[in-house]
């Protein structure tokens, strides 16, 4: 029992590490980013418990006798097992973490590869010699192995990306930016990004880290620029200020996220920078005949407004949009009235939602609580 749950932990870390690539082609299959990761999140917990139960089971059939000679041991590939233990139970700790910065988050994260290594040098040194340990052993080591190093090296340099250069970067409320990007060479066929996608970009001007940021698209895909919104939050969004025009990004993807069926009437529900997929939508929509759209969107402030000529426009030229901007009081919850008073007026209206995982988490019990069905709403969920 404890051998197969030595393997069985050692093939789900490997699968846990497959599923944190960012592949187009795995997020297609899985249906999306955001429950390719849910699956991650998953396949990691499910290690965690088969680790826990394979050291219960060596303690239960090791004799009484030596149980503390295992426990306290200087014999290396038994150092390694407890360190991979230790070390993937602190990460799997920080991971869930709601409260942690993205780049603390980052750092805890470094753990799982040291992890997956010491539990590897254990696994070859304690392994039985019949095929069939020895032929998952090297399955789960050559997945993980590869994952690793794709991660690592994503860091670093990714062939998939793209480049693109900054045509324009404009304030549009106190803490909210606007970045207009165009292809490096628009020779080179790209893939067009279209509202309801996500992009991971990554900044390489002089000043700002090497890391991947996730973004949703808040433009239409016959545009020609790539527009997106960004919050002056982190490391690096809290001076974007410093980029000018003409300095170069690098954008992974597109990943499709989240798509519209526009039989029925929409509410749009953006909390903070949530709204960017909605603008993107409306680009896409001015010249459809779509039925009624309200747009909802919550700020803590009345200073975090977007506001911009461009969104302006979009306003002004659809006939069948509403838009309402709504302030939340200081310390108190969502105000869910103008809301409620649209559910009545509305007949089966197709909800969807973005924003911060609390915030969409709140609506949707409120929703739940007010007699919508699950399948009438949608979320965009922001990705690590």
């Amino acid at each position: 029992m404890s051998r197969f749950l030595a393997l069985f932990s050692l093939t789900v870390f490997a699968l846990s590490l497959l599923t944190a690539l960012r592949w187009r082609v795995m997020s297609r299959l899985l249906g999306g980013l955001a429950l390719q990761y849910r699956l991650h999140h998953k396949l990691g917990l499910i290690t965690g418990v088969a680790f826990t139960l394979h050291v219960l089971a060596e303690i239960l059939q090791t004799p009484p006798d030596f149980i503390q000679d295992l426990i306290i041991t200087r014999d290396p590939p038994l150092l390694a097992g407890w360190a991979a233990i230790l070390l993937f139970c602190v990460a799997l700790v920080f991971s869930y973490r709601q409260t942690l910065r993205f780049q603390s988050w980052r750092l805890w994260h470094f753990l799982f590869p040291l992890a997956f290594l010491a539990a590897s040098y254990h696994g070859l040194v304690f392994a039985r010699d019949d095929a069939w340990d020895q032929g998952l052993l090297y399955t789960a080591l050559s997945m993980g192995g590869l994952s690793l190093g794709f991660l690592l090296l994503g860091h670093i340099w990714n062939p998939r990306a793209q480049r693109y250069r900054i045509q324009a970067l404009d304030k549009v409320s106190a803490s909210v930016w606007e970045l207009t990007l165009e292809p490096k060479d628009r020779r080179r066929k790209q893939q067009p990004c279209r509202a309801g996608q996500i992009i991971y970009l990554r900044f390489l001007s002089r000043g700002f880290s090497r890391a991947l940021h996730p973004f949703s698209v808040a433009s239409c895909r016959l545009e020609p620029y790539l527009r997106l919104y960004i919050k002056n939050l982190g490391r690096d969004t809290s001076h974007l200020q410093d980029l000018k025009s003409g300095h170069e990004v690098e954008v992974l993807g597109p990943f499709v996220e989240l798509k519209l069926n526009l039989d029925r009437p929409q509410i749009w529900i953006g909390g903070g920078i949530g709204i960017a997929p909605f603008l993107g939508f409306l680009h896409c929509t001015q010249t459809l005949d779509t039925p009624p759209i309200h747009i909802l969107h919550y700020v803590s402030r009345g200073e975090d407004i977007i506001q911009g000529s461009e969104i302006a426009r979009v306003q002004e030229t659809t006939p069948h949009l509403v838009w309402h901007n709504m302030v939340d009081k200081k310390g108190h919850r969502p105000d869910w009235e103008r809301l409620d008073a649209l559910l009545k007026s509305l007949s089966k209206p197709r909800i969807v939602i973005c924003g911060p995982n609390l915030f969409m988490r709140m609506l949707r019990e409120h929703l739940k609580g007010q007699g919508v069905s699950s399948q009438d709403i949608t979320t965009e969920e922001f990705n690590p």
